[in-house]
């Protein structure tokens, strides 16, 4: 049940034939490579980094939750029979990939090509 629900969520967010995640890794893949060959560097703080990115996922996940068009979707599937607890990991799961995948990918990219963090983890001092 939970991973034809996961399904469900996952068809629902990423399109029918997850057709979003491909198209969105490039994307990432390309202001990586454009920024990183760019040479800009700027020293951003570890904390800093950490903080960015839980609060801009949380912050995508909220939203996600709060529009009109999943409170529909949700609205249809609880009339579904369906057990609470693989229902709400289910889709908490899905968004939750969703949201570090499409949306929080972008904000890694930038933070990998503009800080020393990439160069760190290459060499190891990290």
């Amino acid at each position: 049940m939970m991973k034809m629900t996961g399904k469900a969520f996952g068809k629902k967010l990423f399109g029918a034939k997850y057709e979003r995640l491909p198209r969105t890794l490039l994307i990432d893949i390309i202001v990586f490579w454009g920024l990183y060959i760019a040479g800009f560097q700027v020293q951003v703080a570890a904390s800093v980094r950490v903080l960015m990115i839980n609060v801009f996922t949380a912050g995508v996940m909220w939203q996600a939750l709060s529009s009109g068009d999943n409170a529909e979707e949700l609205k249809h599937m609880l009339m579904l029979p369906h057990q609470n607890r693989e229902f709400v990991f289910s889709y908490v799961a899905v968004l939750g990939a969703y949201a570090v995948l499409t949306k929080t990918g972008l904000l890694l990219a930038v933070l990998l090509a503009v800080s020393e963090l990439y160069n760190e983890v290459i060499s190891g001092r990290m």
